[in-house]
């Protein structure tokens, strides 16, 4: 019997036959009362269930949620119209909206509504300044701010080629940011924003990380909104500064000497002196004295290593150089292209596989010896997972800390 309903063909000449047999027959009958016997007739366990359908549609398409689940029934109408989506954030939606709105002249009140639903369903919102969505901001603006309200995380970047405030009025972007803000001020966890702004006296009892440019922030504008910001996020963890490198000299000074504890995080490969004790590093040379004065701040190096040019990036100083991190605990290496190293990696007895990585067996040689001087250093050599751990075990004691990015 049950081979027959399994395969394809003799379970269709079944189905035929019982079809031919009409449905008061006495062959129907028997089969009526099995699935019944069954229940085979009874819906899913669930299937209604607001709490197991929200959950469901978590790991759904959210488009295909509105376009598609929503008219199932009205069980599943309302699970889908009273979740509230962790993905997508929004980008892909309004990045749509926006050239919809460049083709069909769209205002804010001419938008489908189901895109009202849609975005009132989002937890998060990410947005990328340029293009079309800068060409109809105005209209999406109040679309956005009218649905999307008590967000969880806020991203809004900006493009690194051009200027996006050339063609957006600076009025107009932060009576929006300041909205939207407004909107979500006891639900917001996490905040990127492109430029250093706040609004000024709103309390934010749950932010844990904000992220902001640093480009043309003045150091008066700086001090003057940085210390209201740090009494209204009380359970503020994480200061992250986009766009270091062109960080104004006198802010910088401001930061180092009244914030050097804070600072525990950078992935700039140098150039501007900070004293944090998590440090990127692509050129050995720059760990000189002489390059840098807060050489004995660094805990731990994330050291980025051409495997193949062993002479250069500074490693014919290597001594030298690690002899004189003092405070040096721990290194990861990771090469050019982005790929981290283990410990093991230096110590592999296969030499195939060593030819893979360092092409050839005197560059594997050369590489262990160097591995070797630094752990008699009493340096360990850190995977990934343990050198991030590091960040939040040096900032244990700290209300806050800075990451520079």
């Amino acid at each position: 019997m049950i081979s027959i309903l399994k395969h394809r063909d003799t379970r269709k000449d079944f189905i035929l036959k019982l079809k031919n047999s009409g449905e008061n027959s006495i062959e129907c009958q028997y089969l009526r009362k099995i699935m019944t016997n069954y229940k085979m007739k009874n819906q899913p366990p669930g299937i209604h269930q607001s709490t197991i359908l929200k959950h469901a549609f978590q790991f759904s398409d959210t488009l295909e949620c509105f376009k598609s689940f929503r008219y199932v029934c009205q069980s599943w109408k309302f699970a889908v119209e009273t979740s509230k989506f962790c993905k997508p954030d929004g980008w892909r939606i309004l990045l749509n909206l926006a050239n919809k709105s460049t083709s069909n002249n769209y205002n804010a009140a001419q938008y489908p509504k189901i895109y009202n639903k849609i975005l009132s369903s989002l937890k998060n919102l990410r947005i990328i300044l340029h293009g079309n969505l800068i060409t109809n901001f105005d209209s999406l603006a109040k679309l956005i701010t009218s649905n999307m309200k008590k967000l969880k995380k806020i991203k809004i970047h900006k493009i690194l080629i051009g200027d996006p405030w050339e063609n957006l009025k600076i009025e107009q972007y932060e009576t929006f940011v300041s909205t939207l803000l407004l909107n979500s001020k006891n639900s917001l966890i996490e905040l990127q924003l492109p430029k250093f702004s706040l609004p000024m006296d709103v309390y934010f009892p749950n932010l844990i990380k904000i992220c902001f440019g640093i480009t043309h922030v003045t150091l008066p504008e700086f001090r003057n909104q940085f210390s209201k910001m740090l009494i209204n996020l009380p359970e503020l963890k994480i200061i992250s500064i986009d766009d270091f490198f062109l960080i104004d000299d006198n802010l910088l000074h401001f930061i180092v000497n009244n914030y050097a504890e804070n600072c525990i995080y950078s992935d700039h490969t140098f150039g501007i002196p900070i004293p944090v004790k998590m440090q990127s590093a692509d050129d050995l040379s720059e760990l000189l004295p002489i390059n840098h004065q807060f050489i004995d701040h660094i805990v731990y190096l994330n050291v980025f290593i051409d495997l193949t040019d062993i002479h250069n990036w500074g490693w014919d100083q290597y001594q030298t150089i690690f002899q004189n991190l003092h405070n040096l605990k721990g290194i990861l290496f990771t090469l050019m292209v982005g790929q981290d190293l283990r410990e093991i990696d230096f110590f592999s007895e296969d030499d195939e596989s060593n030819l893979e990585i360092f092409e050839t067996i005197e560059n594997f040689t050369m590489w262990k010896e160097r591995i070797i001087f630094i752990k008699n250093l009493g340096i360990k050599i850190l995977d990934h997972d343990k050198y991030k751990s590091k960040e939040i075990e040096l900032s244990k004691n700290l209300r806050w800390r800075f990451r520079f990015v």
